[in-house]
């Protein structure tokens, strides 16, 4: 559960700080860094609420040793995007 708000929290402040850039800033006609950073990790973010809620309900339905599993990927799969698009994003 806190993992399901934890992801659900970072997709709203996501949303909410594409809302504040709008308003604040002038339209630019090119990306600078942080939105590069800001629309790479928006995927992340909804794929690993996704997990959550699939992790959650394989669970639920009584098999815990495939949600162990599925978890345990994602564990160690979840953080090679993010090294990706950091890296994308300090040397392009």
């Amino acid at each position: 559960r806190c993992r399901f708000v934890k992801e659900t929290a970072s997709m709203l402040t996501l949303v909410a700080h594409r809302f504040l850039n709008q308003s604040e800033h002038p339209n630019l006609p090119f990306f600078t860094t942080i939105d590069y950073f800001l629309i790479g990790s928006t995927p992340k973010v909804l794929l690993g609420l996704i997990e959550v809620v699939t992790v959650f309900r394989i669970y639920s339905n009584g098999n815990e040793a495939k949600a162990l599993q599925l978890n345990r990927f994602f564990r160690w799969s979840y953080p090679l995007p993010f090294f990706a698009l950091l890296t994308f994003v300090l040397f392009r």
